[in-house]
């Protein structure tokens, strides 16, 4: 499974170093505040806010669309889940196998990288571990091949599940909101700071 950094590597779309470098380097400027402005975080911070709460609707309409179905309407759907799952689970194995070759490959190159301070040293040694995760991450993935299940069975598995991602999105939010609302003070006590600064 890939991390926000090898993402890239994984789907072929960032193949040279340099490419993977300058993702994996942002790690520092998020650290210290070099990256973007404060705007651009609350910015992406509201966005985020507002998917878990579009999440938690979504995952609400479709639990009671699905407590609505009728039997022949539940046979339909858990037949077509089916054929669906199966051919996910086909195409995982594929996928695994070709994300862990790009992956691999990435992390030769990176590991031939000649460094020659202490902060690319730091970087070389995240894309390391970056790329480290990812492999072991889906070298042990368990796919499970689908099994066949009645309409019913269908059904209360696709319920627990829809309750189990609201639950995990409105906790999540419940998270989101207390993070926000520390860096909110924690911006106003900066934003003082600085401003109580002599020239």
């Amino acid at each position: 499974m890939s991390s926000n950094y090898t993402v890239g590597v994984a789907d072929g779309s960032v193949v040279s170093l340099r490419d993977f470098s300058t993702r994996c380097s942002t790690i520092f400027g998020y650290q210290y505040g070099q990256r973007d402005g404060a705007d651009a975080v609350e910015r992406e911070s509201i966005a985020i806010g507002q998917q878990y709460l579009d999440s938690i609707k979504t995952a609400k309409d479709e639990l009671q669309e699905i407590l609505e179905l009728s039997a022949e309407a539940v046979d339909a759907r858990n037949e077509a889940d089916y054929v669906a799952r199966d051919a996910s689970y086909r195409a995982a194995i594929h996928t695994i196998a070709v994300e862990n070759t790009r992956y691999k490959a990435m992390l030769a190159k990176v590991e031939a990288m000649v460094v020659t301070t202490r902060i690319m040293e730091r970087l070389k040694n995240f894309m390391v571990q970056q790329l480290e995760g990812s492999i072991e991450s889906s070298e042990s993935s368990v796919l499970h091949l689908p099994s066949r299940q009645t309409g019913e069975e269908w059904r209360e598995w696709y319920c627990y599940q829809l309750r189990a991602t609201i639950k995990y999105y409105e906790s999540t939010y419940i998270k989101w909101v207390c993070q926000r609302d520390a860096w909110h003070v924690a911006k106003q006590a900066v934003d003082q700071a600085i401003a109580a600064m002599s020239d």
